[in-house]
């Protein structure tokens, strides 16, 4: 497995174990709002619950991108290593 795959299959996991701990709000015009407490600005807004997940994940990917290329709120090893199951208990 050549090196951009590991990274790719990280990323994927990163977004996986982050959108488990995902925050689900339906809104009183029946929308809804979702969020990832451990990653400050991540948000997302749909009709649906299904849209507004699709759209998390889709602004968690860009957040985890932006962080490793050094553009955005760059997150410390810890705390990006929070996010990977294998380094903290599943009941958390």
């Amino acid at each position: 497995m050549s090196e951009e795959d590991r990274q790719s299959l990280a990323m994927e996991e990163y977004v996986y174990n982050a959108m488990v701990k995902a925050r689900y709000v339906l809104l009183e015009d029946g929308t809804y709002y979702a969020d990832i407490l451990l990653c400050p600005g991540v948000w997302a807004i749909g009709e649906t619950a299904d849209e507004c997940r699709n759209a998390l994940k889709d602004a968690l990917s860009d957040w985890l991108i932006s962080a490793y290329e050094g553009t955005g709120p760059l997150l410390g090893m810890a705390e990006l290593a929070w996010l990977n199951a294998h380094w903290h208990r599943a009941a958390d």
